[in-house]
């Protein structure tokens, strides 16, 4: 029997931590095929519209991750650790459009200084030193 170990947002929407796969040494892309067919909740959270293996999805067997098009060649037995989670970051390679200005630094084009005593703004030249 082979543990899938689930983590958020699976958890909620399987209502599972783990499932278990009654099978012994496979491939790893046959037994998430498998736990999909015994729990129609995670079928509907780990396959797309055409019934193959989301890509939202990373696989963990072992500690080394791996993604909907490398389950094929992944054997997995009764002693491996598979975990099953969504990655947390992500990123574009667009680079970011730059935010406007709001507040004091629109008005005098002045960057606040991050300090918040009187005594720290006189000697970084916020304020006139007193007289």
């Amino acid at each position: 029997m082979v543990r899938l170990k689930l983590m958020p947002p699976l958890t909620r929407l399987v209502g599972a931590r783990e499932i278990v796969v009654d099978v012994g040494r496979a491939p790893l892309r046959a037994v998430l095929e498998r736990a999909a067919a015994g729990s129609p909740k995670f079928r509907s959270a780990m396959l797309d519209a055409q019934g193959d293996l989301s890509g939202e999805y990373s696989c963990l067997v072992n500690g080394r991750r791996y993604n909907a098009a490398d389950l094929a060649g992944v054997e997995v037995g009764e002693d491996d650790e598979i975990v099953l989670l969504m990655p947390l970051a992500g990123g574009t390679s667009v680079p970011p459009t730059p935010r406007p200005a709001i507040g004091r630094r629109a008005r005098t084009g002045m960057t606040p200084v991050p300090t918040l005593g009187v005594r720290s703004r006189r000697r970084a030249g916020v304020y006139p030193q007193p007289s």
